[in-house]
């Protein structure tokens, strides 16, 4: 549903008749401006190791594979370790958001930085807004969908009806965003659309928040429930992982509350907003993302750590790797 409503939103881009008015575009006239370019050119940043991280997932070779479950064998030592194996996959792995889910997110966040690209920058200023409004819209479908997809198998909160009724909102509202250019800026009919397309976002937002508001009380009651119990070690265990794979998903939920709370706001008001809320905009965006990101590092982590639990070494080094990247992510957004 996200590719197809993602494709949709280039859909005025093929109009021949291409924008016979006049458009203010607050964006196309600001292009110099030092600091919007640089929020834009933020996510390309942030992404760059996940993206590389995801490609090492994707064109992973048989070879490498092999070499590398003899490696962690020998680190492991032990006669089990398949059984180890076995028990982290089926613990993490579902905590982790899947190969297709990481490739729609990377999408979604390299779609906002397409203002920093000279191609946008020379485009004609009647073609820059369709340009803007295609890509930004399809940002905000490939970064909530595939989040709630994740949602969708890993949360009880987020049954199949709500997950496909907030996602088929928020592709439905972002595509009559691109759409409304079409009549000119200021029209009625531009105007009525693009409020029709604020009322989706934010009932996409209400139905969010209402499921994660869910899943937070039954996450608090489950909690309540866990430490009123005294249980063996192995039952302690098990507790333990589950409060791992709940506390991820409830981190996935606040970050991509940010963007989704953010965007039921931005969408009001995005024909005046100045340049320098717009970049302010976007920086929370890729605060989101970010948070996001780091979410999956840790996943990655302690994935690692629990098929190697006798290896120190790679523990201490997967530590390294984790921290490294969110200090990296700070330092690039602080300064």
């Amino acid at each position: 549903m996200a590719a197809i409503f993602s494709f949709l939103n280039f859909i005025p881009l093929f109009n021949k008749a291409f924008y016979p008015t006049e458009i203010d575009d607050y964006v196309g006239s600001e292009v110099s401006n030092t600091y919007l370019f640089q929020a834009f050119i933020a996510p390309i940043i942030i992404s760059l190791i996940p993206g590389m991280d995801l490609l090492f997932d994707i064109f992973e070779l048989d070879s490498i594979a092999t070499l590398q479950t003899q490696m962690l064998r020998i680190l492991n030592k032990n006669a089990s370790f398949k059984a180890t194996e076995d028990k982290s996959e089926s613990v993490y792995k579902e905590t982790r958001l899947s190969i297709p889910e990481r490739i729609f997110f990377l999408v979604g966040v390299l779609c906002l930085s397409i203002v920093a690209f000279p191609s946008y920058i020379d485009a004609p200023k009647d073609q820059s807004i369709f340009i803007y409004n295609a890509f930004t819209n399809s940002n905000t479908i490939l970064i909530i969908c595939p989040i709630l997809s994740f949602f969708s198998r890993c949360s009880t909160s987020f049954t199949p009806v709500l997950t496909l009724a907030c996602g088929m909102l928020i592709c439905v509202g972002c595509f009559l965003s691109s759409l409304a250019p079409i009549w000119g800026a200021g029209t009625d009919t531009s105007n009525n659309i693009i409020t029709a397309s604020s009322i989706l976002i934010d009932i996409a937002a209400a139905i969010y928040v209402y499921a994660c508001s869910v899943a937070a009380y039954t996450h608090y009651l489950s909690a309540k429930d866990a430490s009123n119990n005294e249980d063996s070690l192995a039952s302690q265990d098990i507790m333990s992982e589950k409060k791992f794979r709940a506390n991820v998903v409830m981190a996935h939920m606040f970050a991509t509350g940010i963007d989704i709370v953010l965007n039921a706001v931005w969408y009001w008001y995005v024909q005046g907003l100045s340049s320098y809320v717009l970049g302010i905009c976007i920086y929370i965006t890729v605060g989101s993302i970010a948070i996001t990101y780091l979410i999956e590092f840790r996943v990655r982590r302690t994935e690692v750590s629990a098929s190697l639990v006798s290896s120190s070494f790679v523990q201490f080094h997967t530590h390294i790797l984790y921290t490294l990247y969110l200090a990296y992510v700070l330092t690039y957004l602080l300064l």
